[in-house]
């Protein structure tokens, strides 16, 4: 298992709010997907999504893509 962590800023420069609605959309559409197991955020400044993921079932490129979809 790895992960990666993306700084909020990255994927919503617009996020004002970690409880908004585009970044709770981005973690369903990220944990129903297949090979990621676990996704949640990360206290850091600033904030930071942490995406836990199986390589051997999808590729960092697919897991990224994914989470800059808004």
């Amino acid at each position: 298992m790895k992960k990666v962590r993306i700084e909020l800023p990255v994927i919503l420069p617009q996020l004002t709010d970690e409880r908004d609605l585009c970044l709770k959309r981005i973690m369903v559409l990220l944990g129903k997907e297949k090979g990621i197991a676990k996704v949640h955020l990360r206290e850091s400044d600033p904030l930071e999504i942490c995406i836990h993921y199986n390589p051997d079932q999808i590729s960092l490129v697919k897991v990224k893509q994914i989470a800059k979809q808004n």
